[in-house]
């Protein structure tokens, strides 16, 4: 039987959301003194606030998380190339990616899986990680089982770490992907 983890390897695989579109200022300091304090992954964050957040997770062991297509997917891949660049070059570590929904949902796996990595090759270059949100909210089972394939196949092409995670976004709780 696998051993349960300890509270800091709980710690850090939690992903501190900074996100609520009310979110202040005065709301993210005091997210990232909480962050600290807890010793969690990443502070996910609006990417306008990298620099700040940089600031007040220095000397921590927390990453920076700015998010790209936040929350539903919908910039096209060029933009969402751009972001991630950007994002990375001002200090994210940790970028996370919503996936186009529509494409998903229509069954387009090429598109997906292309924009998958070419937001990575982007990612990786500038020395960060491309962890990739599918909004589950939005998604029944059809459209969710073919994920894990996509997920594999690019995988096999590039350095990549992808996390799918429940919606981010939604006031309701979505479901787990694994």
């Amino acid at each position: 039987m696998p051993s349960r983890p300890s509270l800091r390897e709980l710690a850090k695989m939690i992903d501190h959301s900074l996100l609520h579109p009310t979110t202040t200022d005065e709301d993210i300091a005091r997210g990232c003194a909480l962050a600290v304090k807890y010793n969690v992954a990443t502070a996910c964050i609006k990417p306008y606030a990298i620099p700040m957040v940089k600031a007040l997770l220095a000397g921590s062991d927390v990453a920076v998380c700015p998010v790209i297509a936040f929350p539903h997917g919908n910039s096209a891949t060029a933009i969402k190339v751009a972001e991630a660049e950007a994002e990375a070059l001002a200090g994210g570590t940790e970028i996370d990616m919503v996936v186009n929904i529509g494409k998903v949902l229509g069954g387009d796996w090429a598109y997906v899986s292309d924009e998958i990595d070419a937001v990575n090759q982007t990612v990786v270059a500038n020395g960060a990680i491309l962890k990739v949100i599918f909004e589950n909210d939005y998604l029944q089972q059809a459209a969710r089982t073919p994920l894990t394939p996509c997920r594999r196949q690019a995988s096999g092409r590039v350095r990549y770490q992808a996390l799918a995670c429940r919606s981010a976004s939604s006031q309701r709780a979505g479901e787990m992907l694994c």
